[in-house]
């Protein structure tokens, strides 16, 4: 059994740090919003359409959501906590308001969710949209940033409902999974209007309905990570928790699908991409499965106390990556 590496055992994140880039990136995504919407005729296919006031008042709150989740991590002591003035208000604050606390901690997470929320309902309306008046921009673009959008949002949101037991291997399992539900998210904003020539004529619908399942299966397995081993999850089955065999279990799902995509290539095209080769397709699903790999081979080579775990991970790696060249053969 090979040994976890010294360095990586010792290696430490700052996740206070991180939750404050991905506001920050909020933040300037909102503040690019509502500079550019004075430069924008119309958004057309949203409904009745939107007009430059209407997304400027979108990349408002875009902006204030992240203003507001910065704040709230000043405010509980996460940053700034050498600052005369911040302690001072913090101390004016919670005075007789101890109630506020939890509230406040759990505000960023909250925003978080809104966040990702408005990435979905982007990626929803991003395939019939076209922003006029920027070059006219259509349905892959806004698809992208709803995906993106949503990975930030989630992100924020996994960080902070951790509540400190966010470690590293916990962080690359998580980042691999939002990865994986983000790219869902990219798949079904650009359904609409896609066809899959070469097996069968597959639609639209079908491309759908695989943007949604690959999103709940990572959320689902980033939930059993996040709940760990409360309620059912922490009973064993075969010497293993509940929810350990469901991470691994669901990334291994998650990585037949990539393998699945790798083997049945075909060339597609997307209205608002056009035409791509059957080796574009190849590529996809390729990069998902060894993607997928990364959340059992993390459990193999990170995880130092429990060596049940490490032989499943082992096992699970193994067959993965030796199915791999069979599933891209077939």
């Amino acid at each position: 059994m090979a040994k976890v590496p010294e360095f990586l055992s010792r290696f430490k994140l700052s996740y206070g740090l991180i939750s404050l880039a991905i506001t920050a990136i909020i933040m300037l995504q909102g503040a690019a919003i509502t500079v550019m919407a004075r430069r924008i005729d119309l958004i057309e296919n949203w409904g009745t359409g939107l007009f430059p006031s209407t997304v400027a008042l979108i990349g408002l709150q875009l902006l204030v959501l992240g203003m507001l989740a910065f704040l709230c991590m000043v405010v509980n002591g996460e940053l700034l906590t050498k600052v005369d003035a911040v302690r001072r208000f913090r101390g004016m604050l919670f005075k007789d308001r101890g109630w506020l606390f939890p509230i406040i901690t759990l505000a960023p997470a909250v925003i978080g969710a809104i966040v990702a929320v408005e990435g979905l309902v982007v990626a929803y309306y991003a395939s019939p949209m076209v922003v006029s008046g920027i070059g006219d921009i259509n349905g892959m673009w806004p698809a992208i940033f709803g995906a993106q959008l949503f990975l930030f949002g989630s992100a924020l949101t996994v960080i902070r409902t951790f509540d400190g037991r966010l470690d590293l291997p916990a962080t690359i399992r998580s980042s691999v999974l939002l990865l994986f539900a983000s790219f869902g998210v990219l798949v079904y904003g650009l359904a609409d209007g896609t066809t899959i020539t070469g097996i069968g004529g597959i639609q639209e619908g079908t491309v759908e309905l695989l943007g949604v399942q690959m999103i709940i299966i990572a959320l689902v397995a980033v939930a059993f990570m996040v709940l760990g081993d409360r309620y059912f999850l922490g009973r064993e089955l075969f010497g293993w928790k509940l929810g350990t065999l469901g991470v691994i279990g669901l990334s291994v799902v998650l990585c037949f699908e990539g393998m699945a995509v790798a083997s049945v290539a075909a060339p597609f095209t997307i209205d608002s991409i056009g035409s791509m080769l059957e080796g574009t397709m190849m590529l996809v699903g390729i990069g998902l499965a060894v993607l997928a790999m990364i959340v059992p081979a993390s459990f193999y080579f990170m995880e130092k106390k429990d060596k049940n775990v490490r032989k499943l991970a082992y096992a699970a790696t193994l067959f993965l990556f030796f199915m791999l060249p069979f599933a891209i053969l077939m």
